[in-house]
C-alpha cells in the first residue's frame, strides 16, 4: 500500500541522519555548527506517489473495488430459468410448465433483484402458471409487464411497488391475486381484471390511485374502486348482478360506465359524488337502488327507472341539480326521504297510483315543480 511505503523512507531516513557522525566546535559555548559525513538528500522521487511505482498484489486488491460480475442468468423455481438483457428480464420455462419461486422481501431476495433498479420492462413466458412471493417487489423503474396464458395466480406482494408500471392486464387464465399483489402500482393507469379471476384479497390493487380505465367482473368490483380521482372510463363484464356500497364513490371525473344486463341490485353511495357522471341506462331487471345511490350526480339530466324498480331510497338523486326528467314506473311503492331535494332543473313529475309512501322532503328544493313540493 502507498501509505507504508510512505512510512517505509520516512524510517529510513531517520535512521540515516542518526548514523551520520556531528562534529561541535570546542571554541563555543553553543552550536555553532553541524557538519554530516555523509549528506542525506530525502529527493522528491523517494517519495514519488506516481503509477510508476507498482503495489503488491494485496494492495490493489484492497484499493480497488472490485467484485465479480453479477449474474445475467439463472435458475428461478421448476424447470425455469431468467435472463436480464438490455433491461428486460425474461422468465422462460423449459418443456411443460413450472411454478416460481418463493421469496422474502428483505431477507431472501430473487436473483435478479440486484438489476431492480435497471429492469424496465418484464416479460413472464408461457409454460409458467405462477409468480413467487414478492418476486419483483420494488422494481420501481419496471413500465412494462407480459403475462402468459398459462399463469393462474400471482402470489402476495409480487409487483409490490412497481410504482412506475402504467399498464396491468390479468390474463383470464388467472384465478387469484394475493395479498399486495399490485400494492401501491400508484401509477398505472389501465386495469383489466377478467371474471374468471375470482379470488382477489382487498389489498391487490391498493394504492393503485392513478388509474383511468377499468375493466372488472364481479370479484374485481368488490374490491371498490371510490375516490379513484382520475377515473373516467368503467367497463363492467355483463354478469355483473350488483354493484356494491360506495363502489365508485367520489370518483368526480367518472363520465362512461355500462350498466350490465344481469345487474339486480345498486348499493349506497354507490355513485355518491360522481359529478360528470351523465345519465346511466339502468336495466330491465333491476330491483334496487340503494340511499345516497346518486347523490350529488350533477350531470345526471334524464333517468327512466325500469319496471322492476320497487322502491326509491333516502337521497338517492339528492342534489341533483341537472335532473329534469324522470319516470317513476307503476312499481314503486315507495320513495324515500330526502330522495329529490335540490333538483332544481326538474319541471314535471308523474306519481303513479301504486305509490303508497313518500318520505319527508323528498321533493324539497324541487323549485321548477307544480304543486306540493314538501310532500
Amino acid at each position: 500500500m502507498k501509505l507504508k511505503k510512505i512510512i517505509s523512507l520516512l524510517l529510513t531516513a531517520v535512521l540515516a541522519v542518526s548514523n551520520t557522525g556531528i562534529v561541535f566546535s570546542a571554541e563555543n559555548e553553543g552550536l555553532s555548527s553541524v557538519t554530516t559525513e555523509e549528506e542525506t538528500v530525502l529527493s522528491a522521487s523517494a517519495l514519488d506517489l506516481s503509477s510508476e511505482d507498482e503495489d503488491s498484489p494485496e494492495d490493489t486488491a484492497a484499493e480497488e473495488m472490485s467484485s465479480a460480475d453479477l449474474a445475467s442468468s439463472g435458475s428461478c423455481g421448476g424447470g425455469l430459468t431468467w435472463a436480464v438483457e438490455n433491461n428486460v428480464l425474461t422468465i422462460t420455462a423449459g418443456s411443460g410448465t413450472g411454478a416460481m419461486s418463493n421469496y422474502i422481501a428483505i431477507t431472501n431476495r430473487p436473483p435478479w433483484y440486484s438489476y431492480k433498479s435497471s429492469i424496465t420492462s418484464i416479460v413472464i413466458g408461457e409454460g409458467v402458471v405462477s409468480i413467487g412471493k414478492y418476486a419483483f417487489y420494488e422494481f420501481t423503474a419496471v413500465t412494462k409487464l407480459s403475462l402468459p396464458s398459462t399463469l393462474t395466480s400471482i402470489s402476495q406482494g409480487a409487483f409490490e411497488y412497481c410504482e412506475s408500471l402504467n399498464s396491468i392486464v390479468i390474463p383470464s387464465s388467472v384465478t387469484s391475486i394475493g395479498k399486495y399483489g399490485f400494492f401501491n402500482c400508484s401509477t398505472a393507469e389501465n386495469i383489466y381484471i377478467p371474471d374468471e379471476t375470482t379470488s382477489i384479497d382487498s389489498t391487490a390493487f391498493t394504492n393503485c390511485g392513478n388509474v383511468k380505465t377499468l375493466r372488472v367482473g364481479q370479484t374485481g368490483l368488490d374490491l371498490g374502486w371510490s375516490s379513484h380521482s382520475d377515473l373516467t372510463t368503467v367497463t363492467l363484464s355483463d354478469s355483473i348482478t350488483s354493484i356494491g356500497k360506495e363502489t365508485f364513490k367520489n370518483c368526480a371525473a367518472l363520465t362512461t360506465i355500462n350498466m350490465p344486463s344481469a345487474l339486480t341490485s345498486i348499493g349506497s353511495s354507490a355513485f355518491y359524488g360522481c359529478t360528470s357522471l351523465p345519465s346511466p341506462n339502468l336495466p330491465e331487471g333491476l330491483t334496487s337502488i340503494g340511499d345516497y345511490a346518486f347523490y350529488e350526480c350533477e350531470a345526471i339530466t334524464s333517468l327512466s327507472i325500469p319496471d322492476s324498480v320497487t322502491s326509491i331510497g333516502e337521497f338517492v338523486f339528492y342534489h341533483c341539480y341537472g335532473l329534469t326528467d324522470i319516470n317513476i314506473p307503476s312499481g314503486v311503492a315507495s320513495i324515500g326521504t330526502f330522495a329529490f331535494v335540490d333538483c332544481s332543473s326538474m319541471t314535471d313529475i308523474t306519481l303513479v297510483e301504486g305509490l303508497t309512501s313518500i318520505g319527508s322532503w323528498a321533493f324539497s328544493g324541487c323549485n321548477g315543480l307544480n304543486g306540493d313540493k314538501s310532500a
